[in-house]
């Protein structure tokens, strides 16, 4: 028994004699008698009340737990990559992999089997997992539980994992275990002491986890290994990283159990370093010696070959997940001057304009059409090329959720798990953020949401730049109607139609949908355009006053009898707009990882 069960089982005791002594007091309405030879008699009267009346709560408090739901039972069992099999400790999945071992602590009140489609795909991708159970499944009770398997195989490396209270507990394990135990991976959970610096940390929640204590997990970041990695799950909850439903107290998810398990997975196996290695390319065979050939005929001049297709950022990110929407998109045909590819992430295509080999900077572009219109071969696509030639960055762009059936609580998640990925290719000061009109405010609401993260997020873009935002979803500037007379190409009744969709009964002040009330002193180097004749123009003036009044180094570029957009309609205005974020950008002086 280690020292906690023993605390535990003290505590345990004392409770029970207090509880048995509030009862007698309670029952009798006496103090106890003064006749010495009555104390002892009296005291293990109370001491056996309080046993039995604590031992029946606690029967209740652990018979109420969080059952498996069909997905994690159908997870039990083996696959062509994976054998399950059942142990006395629990489970073990017995992958392809033979050099990485996990052992894994369930959350308390939570049914082991419940992880069994986190830990099966986690051992598809090379870690074999020991699942244990728990005495009325809670770790506390069994804390050394790992000693049944630690070093009962031979592995190379050993790793202690739990999910909430058992990742304190098997924090807590790996401290006691240092020598053996090579890092300890934490899901919703924080270690109750600090971990060895010799030791690893991952430590992986959900954007929306409101169980977890932040404070507590705050407090113990600060004395973290200084090899430790976090990441946030965009959108994800607490209970999510199991398959046992909704967990009372937690914050609604606004991406799928399933989405959640799978981004786990994916840091988790990059953490343990279970990346396959690429296969080397075989060598070209030696060309045979060309024959002489007679002097071929002067011919005109053969279109210019296609630029060849490389590593894009959509070929990286491509996760083959299922699409929320099903609309088709085709890329112009012929396309010959830029290199052209698509992927799939979070449910979404992701479209990569690429017109260098190796460009080591990218554009992140969110596209307008009051969240009603599509990215289109008409308009948007041309302005996409002009910035991917006129830059010579990747430009990527994001197919993201629209009215059509969703609404913001679905797309922001996806745009800032989106952009955390391409700062992590890229880098964060090497990329650009740009939106306009509707995509101006998901631009600006992404970095006011990727300021609040603080810490816990990749930081802010090398540039920001906006046309034309729509940073107030109401459009409630009195002098609008003024300027309506002005705009031939916005409506204010129908886009505050559209806002109330979008914000699907939310506060439209939320900053998410309108940036203007959002905090944005901690945005930086944001270029703004924008026009005179567009009913946007009073709340433009309003907000640039904002970001000035903040200390943000803002540039205004106000198009004089020009309307809505006019920065990306006038292909003289676009270049530029692309010369200024040449200028702006930071100069990139590190190698980028293809």
């Amino acid at each position: 028994m280690g020292i906690l069960e023993i605390v535990f089982a003290v505590l345990a005791l004392i409770a029970c004699y207090l509880i048995g002594w509030l009862i007698t007091r309670l029952m009798t309405g006496k103090k106890n008698s003064r006749k010495k030879h009555r104390w002892f008699l009296r005291a293990i009267g109370t001491f056996l009340i309080g046993t039995l009346l604590s031992l029946g709560l606690g029967i209740v408090y652990f018979s109420s737990y969080y059952h498996a739901d069909e997905t994690a039972e159908a997870a039990l069992h083996s696959t062509e990559t994976v054998s399950v099999s059942r142990e006395d400790y629990g489970y073990f999945f017995n992958g392809p992999g033979e050099e990485t071992a996990v052992i894994f602590y369930p959350g308390a009140k939570v049914e082991a089997s419940a992880y069994a489609p986190l830990l099966r795909s986690l051992s598809e991708e090379g870690a074999d997992v020991f699942l244990l159970e728990m005495p009325a499944r809670f770790a506390l009770f069994d804390a050394d539980a790992a000693d049944s398997v630690l070093g009962t195989k031979h592995y190379t490396s050993w790793y202690m994992a739990g999910h909430s209270l058992g990742g304190v507990v098997a924090g807590k394990y790996a401290v006691s275990h240092e020598k053996e135990i090579d890092g300890v991976i934490l899901l919703a959970s924080f270690p109750s002491e600090p971990l060895p610096q010799s030791m690893r940390l991952l430590s992986l929640y959900g954007s929306r986890d409101t169980v977890l204590n932040k404070k507590q997990y705050k407090e113990a970041r600060e004395d973290w290994p200084e090899d430790s990695v976090e990441y946030v799950i965009p959108g994800g909850n607490h209970a999510q990283f199991g398959s046992y439903g909704i967990q009372r107290g937690d914050g609604e998810a606004v991406v799928s159990a399933e989405m959640q398990i799978e981004t786990a997975v994916s840091e988790i196996k990059e953490f343990l370093g279970l990346m396959p290695e690429p296969e080397p390319e075989p060598e070209p065979e030696p060309e045979p010696e060309p024959e002489p050939e007679p002097e071929p005929e002067p011919v005109s001049e053969p279109d210019p070959e296609p630029v060849e297709e490389r590593a894009s950022f959509s070929k990286l990110i491509d996760d083959k997940s299922f699409l929320m929407d099903h609309n088709p998109y085709d890329f112009p045909k012929g396309e010959k001057e830029i290199s052209l590819s698509e992927g799939r992430f979070w449910g979404i295509r992701v479209l990569t304009l690429a017109s260098e080999k190796n460009a080591k900077d990218a554009v992140l572009y969110i596209h307008g059409g009051a969240y009603m219109g599509q990215y289109d071969n008409g308009f948007y696509y041309p302005v996409t090329k002009t910035i991917t030639l006129e830059t010579g960055y990747d430009v990527i762009v994001p197919l993201y959720p629209l009215l059509t059936g969703f609404n913001y609580t679905h797309t922001y998640p996806i745009l800032e798990a989106l952009y955390y990925q391409m700062c992590l290719l890229y880098g964060p000061e090497h990329v650009v953020v740009m939106g306009d009109s509707a995509g101006g405010a998901l631009a600006a609401g992404l970095c006011e949401q990727v300021a609040e993260r603080g810490t816990e997020g990749p930081g802010q873009p090398g540039q920001l730049v906006l046309v034309s935002p729509w940073v107030d979803l109401m459009i409630t500037h009195p002098e609008t109607d003024k300027y309506q007379e002005l705009d031939t190409m916005l409506d204010a009744g129908m886009l505050r139609l559209y806002g109330q969709l979008w914000a699907a009964g939310d506060n439209p002040s939320d900053y998410h949908l309108s940036p203007l009330y959002g905090d944005v002193s901690q945005l930086k180097n944001v270029t703004l355009y924008y026009g005179n004749h567009e009913i946007f123009y009073p709340t433009l003036q309003l907000f640039a006053e904002k970001l000035t009044s903040a200390g943000v180094d803002v540039e205004q570029i106000i198009g004089d009898g020009c309307g809505h957009d006019y920065a990306i309609m006038d292909q003289e205005v676009l270049k530029e707009l692309c010369s200024r974020i040449l200028e702006k950008q930071p100069v990139q002086d590190t190698e980028v990882t293809e």
